[in-house]
């Protein structure tokens, strides 16, 4: 099930109110921590074929947590990390020995990234990056009751994303991306198996001081991710 873009659109006009709204100063900067509740979909549908099982599998979204931070250690040039986890809702229904299975339940998906950024101050108000990561994600206690198919999975493989960040009422922020990952698909048979994506992502973000601030994003790929949270800039 895809997100629904009603809700998407209210927190869209939300960040655009607060952005015109927004009068005081805010530093774009590339040294934070920060956290979010996010709400995931792996937007999974697929038949499951083994020995003892016949089976289709579909997913629904669920929510979970999302922590991050960076560190501009040296002339624009920093260091960054991402862990997230939250659940997915599962069903399944086929057939197991030949007799009818109709069963449903939930998985963890967890992935993090970290790596390397470097970021070109287009001006004072707009400024360009780029970033090379270290990419995982992980399925897991995906248990077809009875049997001995076991989908969880986990993978890794490089990523790649170039983004901008523009602060044209201060103290807010929009900000939008491209990104590549070699693990960003998911593809289910008899086992979890994962495959290269490319995920599109924007946001806004309002300072409520010169180093807190409240976010709101949306990343849109085969995994879909909305997230909603805080930043503490330093």
């Amino acid at each position: 099930m895809r997100f629904n873009w009603i809700e998407v659109s209210a927190g869209l006009t939300l960040a655009i109110g607060l952005l015109i709204a927004g009068s005081a100063a805010a530093e774009i900067s590339y040294s934070y921590i920060e956290a979010d509740y996010i709400n995931v979909d792996t937007n999974i549908a697929a038949r499951i074929t083994d020995t003892d099982v016949d089976a289709r599998i579909g997913t629904s979204d669920d929510g979970g947590f999302q922590v991050g931070g960076a560190w501009e250690f040296y002339r624009n040039v920093h260091v960054f990390g991402q862990y997230s986890k939250a659940k997915n809702d599962f069903g399944i229904s086929g057939t197991l020995f030949g007799a009818p299975l109709n069963v449903s339940g939930d998985f963890d998906v967890i992935r993090w990234r970290a790596g390397l950024g470097y970021a070109y101050p287009v001006s004072e108000v707009l400024s360009a990056y780029g970033q090379v990561s270290y990419d995982y994600i992980e399925l897991d206690n995906i248990d077809l009751p009875g049997s001995s198919t076991d989908l969880s999975s986990d993978d890794s493989g490089v990523g790649l994303q170039a983004g901008i960040r523009f602060a044209p009422f201060e103290p807010s922020e929009l900000f939008a991306y491209v990104r590549y990952s070699s693990v960003g698909d998911v593809e289910i048979d008899t086992s979890s198996e994962f495959s290269d994506d490319i995920l599109y992502g924007f946001g806004a973000r309002y300072f409520v001081t010169d180093r807190i601030g409240v976010q709101v994003g949306y990343e849109v790929g085969q995994i879909d991710t909305l997230n909603v949270g805080a930043r503490f800039t330093f």
